[in-house]
């Protein structure tokens, strides 16, 4: 189904609006998967630009409302399932937990405070700046207390790694 969107849904019959949104919730496929978000958010839109009277002749309201339930579920199962996969925490753990927050962060608030091991990311997420911090110190030191004209690629080296912590890390 190809619906095409308007603010208001100018041009079309009510009976024809309420049809498209019906629609739209009938091509949503169970079970529910998180390939089924593009479809579901579709439905929703279009049911939320209808009027309100046109809203209370959407018979399988239920059945968006069902869908979006599941997928709620999904996606907190989703992040639950990221932060898991990150283990133990070490310098090489930023693209597992750059991929846990994004997913986290996609969800909303109230999603949020609903991943069960959300304070495994919260802890993962410390441990590493930490780490990226003491490997930062490390280079400093290693430039010593006598600077030279030898010093400069440490220096350098030191510099660029500082550059590129975040400002918590700093």
């Amino acid at each position: 189904i190809v619906f095409h969107y308007t603010d208001n849904y100018t041009g079309v019959s009510p009976a024809t609006a309420v049809k498209n949104v019906i629609d739209l919730i009938k091509a949503i496929e169970t079970p529910i998967t998180l390939e089924s978000k593009d479809k579901i958010d579709a439905a929703r839109s279009a049911y939320d630009r209808l009027t309100t009277e046109q809203k209370k002749k959407v018979t399988n309201y239920k059945d968006l409302e069902t869908a979006e339930e599941e997928l709620k579920k999904l996606l907190i199962k989703e992040v639950e399932t990221l932060i898991n996969q990150i283990g133990n925490v070490t310098l090489e753990s930023e693209s597992k937990l750059a991929k846990a927050w994004n997913a986290y962060n996609a969800l909303t608030p109230e999603q949020q405070l609903t991943v069960t091991n959300r304070a495994v990311l919260f802890e993962a997420d410390k441990k590493y700046n930490t780490l990226r911090a003491e490997e930062v110190e490390k280079l400093i030191d290693e430039i010593g207390e006598e600077i030279t004209l030898d010093s400069e690629e440490k220096i350098v080296k030191a510099r660029t790694a500082f550059d590129l912590l975040t400002q918590t890390q700093k």
